[in-house]
Formats: structure tokens, C-alpha cells, sequence
């Protein structure tokens, strides 16, 4: 049995061309090319955001008879301890007593350019948790345009064992009393009900996905539908 094989050329590497001894460059050796190192200088405009691209055209690996590629430089945006970032516009959360809520507060945000800004409630307000407020133009600026900076605040609530027996009794007299529901318990369309916690986002997950389903099932339906209808259709004027 002959078997005929093809393999790379022992002396030239595949390349057809033979650089003689005596004529090869003393730093490579005959390869054409050396290794090097080479620093690239990034310049990472203001408002740039992660994922986005940096591209140093023929910059990348060099060999005789081949087109350079590109080195590409990918930005990866790291998490602010304070700060969250929407678009240009950034975000800052800011938990506040239920005392602050009601009663008043003043408190200072450190900008990511250590500028400060002294942030006082307005006089007579109440503050709910959840609120968000904003300070126009001091987000991040891009070559278009500036966002702003939203604050949103988080009452932190107390447990009720927190306060002495004192104090919830001069709690109680200073707050409004709580009305009174005149209700028959034992009429029949009275029914007494308990409300637990629930994850709202989980909910609105549920929900998305039991409505596509549902979705899904009326289009299979219809298409049945129409299928029998046509049928019957044809039955009928035979």
C-alpha cells in the first residue's frame, strides 16, 4: 500500500522562501519580525460608557505579507460606592431618619470631582420613602449635553421594640388617632383578611409571564378555530 501525505516544509516552514545563513539579519534570525513592546496611549472621553470601544487601527500582530489588525480596548465601568449611573444622569440614595422626614434634615453629597453640595429640606415639607429629588445639570457630561443628579430617599423605620413604653404613649397622643370602622363582623359579605409581604419585581416577572402564555394559547385557539370553521364551511356547501 503507498500512502501519499503533504507536510509543511522542514526548512522554509510553509513560507516557499529560504533566507541563506550568511544572509540572515542577526536580531531575527531570518523570521522577518521581533517581538516588541509598545505603549498605547488611551484617552477616555468625558461621558464614555462600559462597553464601549477603543480602536488602534494596524496596531495589532505585524507579520511580511499580512494586513495588521487592530488592537481593541474595551471600557469596563466600575461600581461607584455611592453613585449609580443611569445614561448621563447618576443616582445617589440617602437613608434618613423618620424624625429627619418629618421634622427636617441637612446633609452633604461629595461629587465625584469633590466639589460638595449642601442639600437642606424644605421648611414645612414631609419627606415619604421613596422620594426622589433633583439637582439639575450636576450629572455627567458628554460631548452633547449634562444630566442631573436625583437623591432618593429611604425612611428608615423603627421597630416597635425600639421605643419604651413612655415613648409610644407620647407617640400616641402626638399623632392622630387611627378612625374607627363601624362594620358588622358577622354580616356575610364581611370577610376579615391578612396581608403578607411580597417581591413587587417578582410579581411583575409572574405576571409578565403568565400573560404571554396566555397569550400564546388564545393565538393556538384562534388558529383551531378558524381551521374547524373553514372545514365546516366546506362541508356544508358539499
Amino acid at each position: 500500500m503507498i500512502q501519499q501525505m503533504q507536510s509543511a516544509c522542514g526548512d522554509c516552514n510553509g513560507k516557499g522562501e529560504i533566507v541563506p545563513r550568511g544572509m540572515r539579519c542577526v536580531k531575527c534570525k531570518g523570521q522577518k519580525v521581533l517581538p516588541t513592546t509598545q505603549t498605547l496611549d488611551v484617552n477616555i472621553n468625558r461621558g464614555m460608557s462600559n462597553g464601549e470601544k477603543i480602536i488602534f487601527h494596524g496596531e495589532g500582530e505585524q507579520a511580511p505579507g499580512i494586513t495588521p489588525g487592530n488592537v481593541v480596548v474595551v471600557l469596563e465601568e466600575t461600581k461607584h460606592p455611592d453613585f449609580r449611573r443611569e445614561g448621563n444622569h447618576l443616582f445617589v440614595q440617602k437613608k434618613i431618619s423618620l424624625k429627619e422626614s418629618i421634622c427636617g434634615f441637612k446633609f452633604v453629597i461629595t461629587h465625584l470631582d469633590d466639589r460638595r453640595f449642601l442639600v437642606a429640606s424644605e421648611p414645612g415639607k414631609v419627606y415619604q420613602h421613596g422620594d426622589t429629588k433633583c439637582l439639575p445639570d450636576e450629572g455627567i457630561m458628554d460631548t452633547m449635553s449634562r444630566g442631573n443628579l436625583y437623591v432618593e430617599f429611604e425612611v428608615e423605620f423603627k421597630k416597635p421594640s425600639h421605643f419604651s413604653e413612655e415613648q409610644k404613649r407620647r407617640l400616641r397622643s402626638l399623632l392622630p388617632r387611627v378612625p374607627t370602622l363601624s362594620i358588622d363582623r358577622t354580616d356575610e359579605n364581611v370577610q376579615e383578611v391578612q396581608l403578607i409581604e411580597v417581591d413587587i419585581e417578582e410579581e411583575r416577572r409572574r405576571f409578565s409571564s403568565h400573560k404571554t402564555k396566555n397569550q400564546y394559547d388564545e393565538d393556538d385557539d384562534q388558529g383551531h378555530g378558524g381551521g374547524g370553521g373553514m372545514q365546516g364551511a366546506q362541508c356544508q356547501t358539499q
